[in-house]
C-alpha cells in the first residue's frame, strides 16, 4: 500500500469517526483526502481536529489507559505518541506508520491550535520549507508586481493571524510594497486577478475587519516588526514612502485654537511620532514650543493608519477622535489611482471608513499646540474613585477574608488541582509527583470593602468624580480585579513647560516593555498551569504596585504628548479586549447638563457581574486584567460609535489575558455587554436610546477595533443591531459620503 493511499485510508476513518461523533467543520463537510493531496489540508488542522475529537468522545469511548486530557500528555508543549493516541481513540489498527501521524507528531513541533502553550511555535518541516521560500520571495520578489522604480515588489505567502490571535487564514499572499507607484501597481494586478486587496499594520484589530481568505494583504510595516516580540521601535526608513511626517506651512483656526496641518505616512507608527515630537522640540535640555495631537491611543506600536480607520479615541471630555482630526487623505482607489479627499462632508465618511475606500497612503492631521500634563495620579478606595450609585447592590459588602494553607501542582501531568479549600489530600493519593508550595497566602476579600465609607464621604466623591469628568483634560480609571483601590489617571495640561521632563524616562521604558514582555510569557506557560483565581490575583498585585502614585507636592510634568503615552510595552502582552461606547445623556432636571450616573452604573455593573460570578465559583474569573474607563467626547464622523454624543462618551473596557478560555471569556463578554445596553434610570425605565439635542438617536455601541463579533443585542444579532439600530441613521449618511468621494475623481 502507498503512502497516499494509507494516508487516505486515515483520513477516510477520522471523517467516518467525526461524522459519528456530530463533529462538523471542515473535517466532515469536504472530502479529506483530497484536501490532503492538494496541500490544504495542514498538520495544524489535524492536531485541532484530533484534540477536538479526543475532547468529544464520551467516557465510555476513551480507553481505559488514555488520560482524562491530552494536555496533560504534552511536556513543554509538545505533544507525546499523538499518533498512537489518535490511533486508539479512533480505532485505527495500522501497523506502519504512515507520513501523515508522523508529521503531525515529529521535529518537537508546539502544537499551537491545541495546546497553546507556548508564543512561539516550533516548525515542522513543511512549515520550515514555506519559511524557507518566502526567505526567497522577500529577497526576489513578485514577479509580476513591480515597485515605482521597475524592481519586483517583495512578497511572502503564508497564514494571517492577528496580534490578539482570534482572527486568522489560509495561506494569503502578502505585499511589503515601499513605494505609492509600486501601491498603485498592486492594486491593479490584484483587480486584474479578481483578489480584493486589504491593508494592516500592527493586525491590532480583532474584529474582523482586516483580511479574509483569497485576498491580498498590504502590510505598512516590515512583518519581521509585526511580529516581533518582544517589540522594537525602528526609526523611519527615509526609503518608505508610507513612513514620513511633514510639518505643513498651514495653519487653520478651530474653537478658538490655532491649529497647524501636518502629513503623515499611514505606516508612520505613534512611537516614531511621539519620538519626533521630542526631537524637534527639546534642546540642551528645554523645550521650545512646538505641535502635538490633542489625543492618541496609550499604544505606541500602532500605525497612523491602523489607528484612523477603525475611528481610535483618547480620552477627556473635550477630545474627539483621531478621525476627527483629519484634515485630508491620501489613498490608492479601487482602480489603481492615487487620490486625496479634502472636501469635509466627504471626510466625515473617508476619515474613518475602515478603508473601504481604498489603501490609505497618507493623512493629514490638525495639530496643537504643544501644552504640557501635570500628572498626579493615585490609588484611592475603589468605593471613593468611581463612588456606586444610589441604592446599588454593593457585591460582597460584608464578607470575610479567607486564609488558605497551600495549593497542589501535579508535575506529572502539568495540571494544577483544585486548591486545598475544596478538596483533601486523599483525592490526590493516586500519584507521587505532587509538590506542595506553602504556606499560608491571604485571600482578599470577596466584594467592596465599604468599611468606614460614610453617606457624605460616597458624596463627596461623586462631586470629586463629576469635577474630574468635565473639567480634567484627561479622564481614566482602572480597577484591577479582587483590587481594594482604584488607579486613577486624570490630570489637566496645566504644568509649567520649564518642570517638564520625558515621561517615561529610558529606563522606565525600558522596565515597562520587560516586565509586559516577561508578563506575556508568564501567561503563555507557567500561568496556564496555575489555579485561575491565583494567576489573576498575581496579575492584581504586580499591576498595583507598578502603577505610579504621586501628590500634588511632586506631579509629573510632561509634554502632553508623552502623557498620553505613559505607557509602553503593550505589544508585549497579548491580551483580549472588548470594549463599548456608551452616551452621556442630560440630566432629567437639566438636559443641557450631563448625567454622569451612567458611568456609575456601567462601573459598577461589570463590578457586581465579577464578584457574582467569583462568589459562587472560585474558578470562575474570566477577567483576569482591568476594567477600563475613559470619558471622551462626540464625534462628527458617521461611522464613529461616539458620534451625537454631545454630552460626551463613557468608554468602558474589560481586559483579559489570552491564555483565558475562550468560551469563558465570550460568555463573561455577553454578560457584560447585556447590562451595557440595558442600563436603566432608577425609575426602571432604559436610558439608551435617546436623542440628543440635535435630534439624533443615540445608541451604546461597540469599539469597532475591539472584540464584538458574534455578540447578540436585545436578543438580536450584533450585527443586524448595528445595521438595524444603532448605526441605522448613521449608514445612510456614510453611504451618500463615500458615494461622493468615489465619483469625485471624475
Amino acid at each position: 500500500m502507498s503512502y497516499y493511499e494509507e494516508d487516505d485510508k486515515l483520513l477516510d476513518q477520522i471523517q467516518a469517526t467525526a461524522k459519528s461523533k456530530g463533529i462538523e467543520g471542515v473535517f466532515t463537510d469536504h472530502n479529506l483526502p483530497q484536501l490532503y493531496r492538494d496541500g490544504k489540508l495542514h498538520g495544524e488542522d489535524m492536531d485541532y481536529f484530533l484534540l477536538t475529537l479526543f475532547n468529544e468522545c464520551d467516557e465510555t469511548d476513551r480507553p481505559r489507559s488514555v488520560p482524562r486530557s491530552m494536555k496533560s500528555r504534552t511536556k513543554d508543549g509538545k505533544l507525546k505518541n499523538i499518533d498512537s493516541l489518535a490511533r486508539r481513540i479512533l480505532g485505527i489498527r495500522i501497523k506502519e506508520r504512515i507520513p501523515l501521524c508522523q508529521r503531525i507528531s515529529s521535529c518537537g513541533r508546539t502544537l499551537t491550535q491545541t495546546t497553546k502553550i507556548v508564543g512561539a511555535p516550533l516548525r515542522d518541516p513543511v512549515d520550515a520549507l514555506q519559511d524557507l521560500v518566502n526567505i526567497f520571495r522577500s529577497a526576489i520578489g513578485h514577479r509580476e508586481v513591480f515597485e515605482a522604480d521597475g524592481s519586483q515588489m517583495k512578497f511572502i505567502k503564508n497564514e494571517f493571524e492577528n496580534w490578539g490571535r482570534n482572527i486568522e487564514t489560509n495561506s494569503i499572499l502578502t505585499f511589503i510594497p515601499k513605494t505609492k507607484g509600486g501601491l498603485c501597481n498592486l492594486v491593479k494586478w490584484s483587480k486584474s486577478k479578481g483578489l480584493n486587496v486589504r491593508a494592516s499594520g500592527f493586525r491590532h484589530s480583532w474584529s474582523n475587519i482586516t483580511v479574509n481568505d483569497d485576498q491580498v494583504l498590504v502590510s505598512l510595516l516590515p512583518i519581521k516588526q509585526v511580529e516581533a516580540i518582544p517589540t522594537f521601535d525602528p526609526p523611519i526608513d527615509p526609503e518608505n514612502e508610507f513612513q514620513f511626517i511633514e510639518l505643513l506651512d498651514k495653519t487653520i483656526k478651530e474653537d478658538g485654537v490655532v491649529k497647524r496641518l501636518c502629513k503623515i505616512g499611514a505606516g508612520t507608527t505613534n512611537e516614531q511620532f511621539r519620538s519626533w515630537i521630542v526631537d524637534e522640540s527639546r534642546e540642551n535640555g528645554t523645550w521650545n514650543d512646538w505641535w502635538t495631537l490633542p489625543l492618541n491611543v496609550i499604544l505606541v506600536e500602532i500605525t497612523f493608519g491602523g489607528s484612523n480607520g477603525p475611528i481610535c479615541h483618547g480620552a477627556g471630555v473635550k477630545t474627539t477622535t483621531l478621525s476627527d482630526l483629519v484634515a485630508s487623505i491620501e489613498f490608492v482607489n479601487a482602480n489603481g489611482e492615487l487620490q486625496i479627499i479634502d472636501d469635509p462632508f466627504q471626510l466625515k465618511s473617508v476619515s474613518g471608513c475602515f478603508g473601504m475606500l481604498g489603501i490609505v497612503t497618507s493623512i493629514t492631521m490638525k495639530l496643537d499646540p504643544q501644552t504640557y500634563a501635570r500628572m498626579i495620579p493615585e490609588k484611592p478606595r475603589l468605593a471613593l474613585t468611581v463612588p456606586p450609585p444610589q441604592g446599588f447592590d454593593i457585591p460582597g459588602k460584608n464578607t470575610n477574608m479567607l486564609l488558605c494553607d497551600s495549593f497542589l501542582l501535579n508535575m506529572h501531568d502539568c495540571l494544577i488541582y483544585k486548591k486545598l479549600l475544596k478538596y483533601t489530600h486523599s483525592e490526590f493519593s493516586h500519584t507521587n509527583k505532587i509538590l506542595i508550595f506553602s504556606t499560608k497566602f491571604l485571600l482578599y476579600a470577596d466584594g467592596i470593602d465599604m468599611s468606614g465609607i460614610t453617606s457624605e464621604m460616597l458624596s463627596e466623591a461623586f462631586e470629586k468624580f463629576k469635577d474630574r469628568c468635565e473639567n480634567y483634560y484627561y479622564s481614566e480609571w482602572f480597577w484591577f480585579p479582587t483590587s481594594k483601590e482604584c488607579w486613577v489617571n486624570c490630570w489637566k495640561n496645566d504644568g509649567d513647560k520649564k518642570d517638564a521632563r520625558e515621561y517615561p524616562c529610558p529606563f522606565v521604558v525600558e522596565y515597562q516593555e520587560f516586565t509586559t514582555f516577561l508578563s506575556g510569557v508568564a501567561n503563555s506557560t507557567i500561568f496556564r498551569i496555575l489555579p485561575k483565581q491565583f494567576q489573576m490575583r498575581v496579575l492584581t498585585t504586580f499591576a498595583m504596585l507598578d502603577m505610579p502614585e504621586r501628590t500634588s507636592e511632586n506631579p509629573i510634568v510632561t509634554p502632553v504628548s508623552e502623557a498620553l503615552h505613559f505607557r509602553r510595552g503593550i505589544q508585549n502582552m497579548r491580551v483580549n479586549d472588548m470594549e463599548w461606547e456608551i452616551p452621556i445623556p442630560g440630566l432629567k432636571s437639566d438636559p443641557s447638563k450631563p448625567d454622569w450616573s451612567v458611568c456609575q452604573k456601567a462601573w459598577w455593573t461589570v463590578l457586581k457581574i465579577f464578584y457574582d460570578r467569583f462568589n459562587a465559583d472560585r474558578d470562575d474569573c474570566p477577567m483576569r486584567l482591568p476594567l477600563e474607563m475613559r470619558i471622551s467626547g462626540g464625534s462628527s464622523v458617521n461611522l464613529a460609535p461616539q458620534f451625537g454624543n454631545t454630552h460626551g462618551t463613557c468608554s468602558i473596557e474589560v481586559l483579559t489575558p489570552q491564555n483565558v478560555d475562550r468560551d469563558e471569556w465570550f460568555g463573561f463578554m455577553q454578560e457584560v455587554a447585556d447590562a451595557w445596553t440595558n442600563l436603566k434610570y432608577d425609575d426602571g425605565k432604559p436610558i439608551h436610546p435617546f436623542r440628543n439635542s440635535k435630534g439624533q438617536l443615540l445608541h451604546v455601541r461597540p469599539h469597532w477595533a475591539k472584540e464584538w463579533e458574534g455578540l447578540r443585542v436585545h436578543g438580536k444579532p450584533i450585527k443586524d443591531y448595528l445595521r438595524q439600530e444603532a448605526f441605522k441613521e448613521q449608514i445612510v449618511l456614510f453611504q451618500d459620503g463615500l458615494a461622493a468621494a468615489a465619483k469625485s475623481r471624475w
